[in-house]
């Protein structure tokens, strides 16, 4: 087993590696060439053997001191493991020396996009346009780089650029959606896919972004017809048969979605998904005993999969079978004991029961087991019990959980909102006015839509809309 390493190398690439083990081994010491140890280096770069890599970049170094080829993928090991500081002196020497190697301008890009230098690594990744390298990849790069800046007009013009380059490009395709998504032209998008399936009428993906974005248009019909295309390609899809049963469940076609999912069954690995989404149409449709059955197979099929065992709760709290739910809520907690997610959805569930002795304890529990640093378990406390109306014990919370909040501010719409609730009325408006002389450009009507009845205190509107 320990060389299948070596299957998709050749028997010369294996030899080499295989020599440069045996040499450090037996602390002795062999003569390679450079370009024998670079394609050694290369090996253990894409096995990411980091501390194999380094000590092959070590040895080349030695016997190759200043070797540009050796520094080169030096400084990509260093961007790799997060120094990009080491990294960037060492690709700023190389550029001086080599100002046309592409190879270096590339590896410039990435490591100015991983430490955030988006406009800079997109200057070297149009350096590194060239013959040599992958421009499909260098256009994709590029894209993603005006992403980041929020530039979706260029970010489309040069993933267009790399989908021409490579027509089955996933990744392209993905970014020109999303990219016209952002920019909220979902229509333009679907003009473009329309061209790109006349063109490319074979393409799964083609159909399948089509698809998509009708859906994203309330377009069901044409959706599924795309849907359709691509599975006459690739019956066994399951991003698409997923897509599509997601596409019926939209359109409350509960039976049809279904009818894909199972199909989908005889294929698709993930059966807990599959039985879980089952369970969900069925649960839409009511029919709580099939929706119990279809999370419970779920949860025999993976025991960790958290929703199954909420959901097969909440299918027999509909039943009125208390004791049903409180047993899988129990199996569930047994299985999981530490998962945050399960500690969090039972306690959501014992709330709806009126249990809430049993709630305090897996808020404990959570605290317990590391989770009190984190300002998810303390806002959907303090929400749990703001949606329970039981706003004293959401202020305690708020009160002991704030020193775990990077950004307040949700936390203290919160806090008006509770005392607002409890009457203490002046105190709301105090707290609020604070709030809103400390930090006057942010959205401070959101309170409004926690608390629609502010809308009639014409204090807290003065606050909100009058002069501050």
């Amino acid at each position: 087993m320990a060389l299948d390493r070596f299957e998709n190398y050749g028997i010369r690439l294996k030899e080499l590696v295989l020599n440069f083990e045996s040499m450090l081994s037996e602390h002795r010491e062999q003569y390679f060439d450079s370009d024998e140890l670079e394609h050694i280096i290369d090996f253990y770069m894409e096995s990411t053997d980091i501390i194999m890599l380094e000590e092959a970049l070590k040895y080349a170094e030695k016997l190759f001191p200043g070797k540009s080829s050796i520094q080169l993928r030096k400084a990509q090991l260093y961007g790799a493991i997060g120094k990009g500081d080491e990294a960037l002196a060492i690709l700023g020497e190389l550029e001086m020396t080599e100002p046309n190697n592409s190879d270096v301008m590339f590896t410039l890009a990435i490591v100015c996009s991983q430490l955030g230098e988006h406009e800079k690594s997109i200057y070297y990744y149009k350096k590194s346009l060239d013959e040599g390298n992958d421009l499909g990849i260098v256009y994709e790069n590029i894209s993603m780089e005006y992403q980041y800046l929020g530039d979706y007009e260029q970010a489309i013009v040069y993933s267009k650029r790399a989908l021409k380059e490579c027509p089955n490009n996933e990744d392209s395709m993905l970014s020109i959606s999303l990219c016209y998504e952002m920019l909220k032209r979902t229509e333009e998008n679907v003009e473009f896919l329309k061209g790109y399936v006349q063109e490319y009428p074979y393409s799964e993906m083609g159909w399948f972004h089509l698809g998509l974005s009708y859906i994203n248009l309330k377009l069901y019909e044409k959706g599924l017809q795309a849907f359709d295309y691509a599975l006459a390609i690739n019956e066994k899809s399951s991003l698409v048969h997923f897509a599509k049963a997601n596409a019926y469940t939209m359109m409350e076609k509960y039976s049809e979605a279904i009818s894909v999912l199972v199909e989908m069954l005889s294929f698709s690995e993930g059966k807990e998904v599959l039985f879980t989404m089952i369970g969900d149409n069925y649960f839409k449709m009511k029919n709580y005993e099939i929706a119990a059955i279809y999370f419970k197979k779920a949860a025999y099929v993976d025991p960790s999969f958290v929703d199954s065992w909420i959901k097969a709760a909440n299918c027999y709290l509909e039943l009125d079978d208390r004791n049903s739910a409180l047993e899988y809520l129990g199996r569930g907690l047994e299985k999981n004991p530490k998962s945050q997610d399960m500690l969090i959805e039972a306690a959501r569930v014992y709330m709806k029961m009126d249990e809430e002795d049993t709630v305090v304890e897996l808020f404990e529990d959570l605290l317990k087991y590391g989770y009190g640093d984190d300002e998810r378990t303390w806002m959907t406390f303090i929400e749990l019990y703001i949606e329970y109306e039981n706003y004293t014990k959401a202020l305690d919370l708020i009160e002991q959980g704030k020193s775990y909040f990077e950004d307040q501010f949700e936390l203290n719409l919160r806090r008006v909102l509770c005392y607002f609730k409890l009457g203490k009325k002046d105190v709301a408006c105090d707290y609020l006015r604070e709030y809103v002389f400390t930090f006057p450009d942010s959205p401070y009507d959101t309170i409004l839509q926690l608390c629609p009845e502010m809308v009639d205190n014409l204090d807290v509107m003065d606050i909100l809309h009058g002069d501050r």
